[in-house]
């Protein structure tokens, strides 16, 4: 009875054991799921940012690619100060933090959208490469556009 007794404890020591342990990969693995897959939308929102087409740039009726019109830049921030504006940019822009940074021939900081959440547990930076086209002057300037999104 005795020995019995013994054979059952260990067995249910070893399935307990066990089932921990399963459960502690599970939960490793659906922790690197959940962060690869917050990656992937903050991948997806800067493509959608810069794809947009309130900031494209066409030259002689010909669409630039990775090109930042700065007149409709400077628009575009401007209608993002009304609150109403913003507030409907929400669904297109969520949680994020985007602005346009020249590289050549000045350092320039453009701000465009900022808007975090009151809590968050990770932020992802993406940066794309980017011409910002001067109409007025007809000129180019390398910039940067950086996408800050934020992960809960």
């Amino acid at each position: 009875m005795f020995e019995t007794i013994a054979v059952l404890v260990v067995f249910f020591f070893l399935l307990v054991f066990g089932v921990s342990f399963y459960f502690v990969l599970q939960r490793s693995s659906y922790n690197r799921q959940v962060e690869r897959n917050s990656q992937l939308v903050s991948v997806e929102m800067t493509q959608k940012i810069s794809d947009i087409p309130e900031l494209d740039c066409a030259l002689a009726g010909i669409q630039i690619e990775n090109c930042v019109d700065s007149l409709k830049l400077g628009k575009f921030i401007e209608i993002l100060q009304n609150s109403s504006a913003k507030a409907a940019y929400f669904d297109i822009l969520g949680y994020s933090k985007i602005s346009v940074r020249t590289v050549y021939p000045e350092f320039i900081n453009y701000p465009i959208y900022d808007r975090q959440p009151d809590a968050y547990s990770a932020e992802y930076k993406n940066h794309v490469p980017m011409l910002l086209y001067n109409p007025l002057e007809k000129n180019f300037a390398f910039a940067v556009l950086e996408v800050t999104t934020y992960a809960s």
